[in-house]
């Protein structure tokens, strides 16, 4: 078990816990190049995890009889189809709820969690207890003093299976200051950060699980790449009835919309033309210039060109990215709104915003702008970000090729649907 105390300024609870999630991370860095033959074929395409329903499900025509239980099933087929390690969950909305159920899918009449509010004295001093199931708690006094704890254990072993007997984080304070951070955890060491996907699957995992609420299936997929060619598939089941067949009724269409929610990274490390000399009029093995790329790197978002500046200090490198997939781009934080029963409301600051989250030049970070890495895709669904690479060997004269690793985070929506036509018989 690991615990940590310290001073901390007021910062959102999604940052606390990114930072907590990171502390444990090991620092790794996959550096090898797309023109690696075992490995080009993988980061070729524009699919990330595609989307099937399986043959004959849920069938064309569906016949209702009040003397059978009125069964039927979906099954969907997810299948990455890119190299990054994908998490996100699969939904069954556009039917009558009130005509069709599904097992396990509890639709609530009111938007409300389990929560609960209690107020008590003791001493002298008022307390105020506030919390949602499975989520936080939060106590305050008239002393201006509060607690705001967070259980995660039982909800990173309900949706991703991670033994964590213990994984607390407990906030403290006194009026608007936070004062106090202690973090509980275990069995954290088998965690593991790499690129392609993994980092993201470690360091976000409650994006995909956020605004779920156990209505819809959740899965996890390793990728299409040199060590599993192929990519992962799952395949998931949603079990419907006929619950109430309205009274006249002869036969009507009911549509089903299949909706798929995922995080995944775009992993890109085209080679780049480091020229201490610019100026200089030598034989060189290569000259800086703009690359362009049509191909896509296996996933539904592409860097599509580097534009690049030299002088004989930095390189300034123009990344443009862009939504070559059919569906929707989100913030990874603000994946679980992608939930067609989410109770939060989608805004502007939720949707086409992508992550430069790694990008290095051997053991060099590079400095971008804005600060925050954050691309905004404009209304075409493109976008960029500027990125300064201070040269390591500015003394050298000779030019030389070396990788430009990328990484880009988010989370994509992407859907498929079926009408099926019910029928009264008997």
């Amino acid at each position: 078990m690991v615990k940590m105390k310290h001073e901390v300024a007021i910062v959102p609870v999604l940052v606390i816990i990114a930072l907590t999630l990171s502390l444990v991370l090991s620092g790794c860095g996959d550096t090898t190049n797309q023109n690696d033959p075992k490995k080009e074929k993988y980061y070729v395409g524009r699919e990330g995890v595609d989307i099937n329903l399986e043959s004959n499900t849920p069938p064309a025509r569906i016949y209702y009889d009040s003397r059978s239980e009125n069964e039927f099933e979906i099954d969907v087929k997810v299948h990455n189809k890119g190299p990054s390690y994908s998490r996100g969950a699969v939904f069954v909305s556009g039917f009558d709820p009130d005509m069709i159920q599904f097992d396990g899918m509890n639709i609530p009449e009111y938007t409300y969690r389990d929560c609960y509010l209690d107020w008590d004295a003791f001493a002298g001093i008022g307390s105020i207890f506030f919390g949602c199931d499975d989520l936080f708690d939060f106590r305050g006094d008239d002393n201006g003093y509060w607690d705001l704890g967070l259980e995660l254990s039982e909800i990173l072993q309900k949706k991703f299976g991670w033994d964590m007997s213990v994984f607390d984080i407990e906030i403290g304070g006194q009026g608007g200051e936070v004062n106090s951070l202690q973090i509980n955890w275990d069995n954290m060491a088998n965690i593991d950060a790499t690129l392609h996907g993994q980092a993201l699957m470690t360091i976000e995992p409650f994006a995909a699980s956020l605004g779920t609420g156990g209505m819809g299936k959740v899965f996890l997929l390793r990728p299409d790449n040199y060590e599993f060619p192929g990519g992962d598939m799952s395949h998931l089941n949603f079990h419907g009835m006929i619950g109430n067949w309205p009274m006249g009724l002869d036969e009507t269409d009911q549509t089903f919309l299949i909706t798929s929610c995922y995080l995944y990274e775009t992993y890109s490390a085209p080679l780049v033309c480091i020229d201490p000399d610019p100026y200089s009029m030598s034989k060189k093995v290569c000259t800086p210039q703009t690359q362009t790329w049509s191909g896509g790197q296996g996933a539904p978002v592409a860097v599509t060109s580097i534009e690049q500046e030299n002088t004989p200090n930095k390189i300034f490198f123009t990344i443009h990215v862009a939504n070559v997939g059919g569906g929707k781009i989100y913030n990874t934080w603000s994946l679980g709104k992608c939930s067609p029963y989410s109770q939060g409301r989608t805004t502007v600051s939720d949707l086409n915003n992508i992550r430069l989250e790694y990008v290095k030049i051997g053991q060099d970070w590079l400095t971008c702008s804005p600060e925050n890495r954050i691309i905004r895709l404009d209304e075409t669904g493109r976008g960029q970000i500027t990125c300064e690479y201070d040269i390591r060997y500015a003394t050298a004269k000779s030019a030389y090729k070396t990788p430009l690793i990328i990484a880009l985070w988010y989370g994509y929506e992407e859907h498929t649907q079926k009408t099926v036509h019910f029928k009264r018989v008997g």
